[in-house]
């Protein structure tokens, strides 16, 4: 069973930043190889060399609610991956129709 788990803070703090390695700023971050990322923004993630980091297969650029649902579905059935990110899940919740599924209230 999964363990959800959300990074809150003020913009600009590094909750992206700390998503991967980086040895300049001391950060272990999550393996690249089993992690993938929902960019809902398709904004460059901030750590150098990102793109050589994580492979194509583990981007996934959508802001869609329930393409999200669906890709976090269908990772979830997989055992290569042990993390889903959703950076930015805020722009979700402020400007999509959020399935109560998703997030409970």
């Amino acid at each position: 069973m999964a363990t959800p788990i959300a990074i809150v803070g003020d913009s600009g703090t590094g909750k992206s930043t700390s998503i991967l390695p980086n040895a300049d700023l001391g950060i272990k971050g999550l393996d690249p190889q089993r992690t993938v990322i929902i960019n809902v923004a398709e904004k460059p993630l901030p750590t150098r060399g990102w793109r050589k980091m994580v492979p194509d297969k583990n981007i996934i650029n959508t802001s869609n609610a329930a393409e999200i649902v669906q890709w976090i579905d269908k990772i979830g059935a997989s055992d290569k991956i042990d993390n889903i990110v959703i950076d930015d899940a805020q722009y979700i919740m402020g400007y999509s129709i959020v399935p109560q599924f998703i997030f409970p209230m």
